[in-house]
């Protein structure tokens, strides 16, 4: 599995609104490319968000990288034009453990 992780720092006054926006907006648009299996938003305790959407394959990834990146990029600025910054990063699935 690849794990492509993006990672928001947002002020305060806008979290709420970036939170509403990601789970009911671009996390769903970005699910219906078909290329992930799965994606999970998180907050941490220190303020920042995280998205992991997880893809079967590195070529899932490319794909979106390639055909859909853009547009939701460009979707997310219109909503988001400032005061928001992303880092992205591309992780690859060694193992996972179940619990009890």
């Amino acid at each position: 599995m690849i794990l492509y992780t993006v990672y928001i720092t947002v002020p305060n006054e806008l979290e709420s609104e970036l939170a509403k926006y990601m789970c009911d907006k671009h996390i769903p648009d970005v699910m219906a490319t078909g290329r992930f299996v799965k994606a999970e938003f998180s907050k941490s305790d220190e303020g920042g968000f995280r998205t992991s959407y997880t893809a079967a394959d590195r070529t899932s990834l490319e794909l979106y990288l390639k055909h859909d990146t853009e547009r939701l990029r460009e979707a997310f600025a219109r909503e988001f034009p400032y005061k928001v910054s992303a880092k992205r990063e591309v992780w690859e699935s060694i193992c996972t453990v179940p619990g009890d």
